[in-house]
């Protein structure tokens, strides 16, 4: 299965896929939460659909396991696009987000998946 918005989220509104290239792991917004310690230089493919700038900040901590920050004033901003081969560090710096390094308290506010 490719690791898309329309593969793994076909009825998702919004929606946001990365995959990691080196690993081949999948990681879509629309699925179970699972949080990775991803080095910025690993290199992703990056699929979105509708997805705001929040929603993609969390996408990217979930799969760096550090806190993302988002410019408040862009948070609402949307995304569909796709990007291949890139690593995580040039796809924050492309959308102007910044990885503070700090490890993120809680889930989130996922709720848990077998519920």
């Amino acid at each position: 299965m490719a690791c898309d918005c329309d593969s793994v989220c076909p009825e998702a509104g919004s929606c946001g896929c990365v995959h990691v290239i080196s690993t081949g792991m999948c990681r879509c917004t629309c699925g179970p939460p699972i949080t990775l310690e991803m080095d910025m230089a690993e290199e992703i493919d990056l699929n979105t659909r509708d997805l705001n700038l929040g929603e993609m900040a969390d996408l990217f901590r979930l799969i760096t396991d550090t806190e993302i920050l988002v410019p408040a004033s862009r948070m609402r901003e949307t995304f569909t696009l796709t990007r291949e081969k890139t690593t995580i560090g040039n796809a924050l710096e492309e959308f102007g987000l910044v990885a503070t390094g700090n490890k993120p308290e809680g889930d989130g506010g996922y709720a848990d998946a077998a519920a």
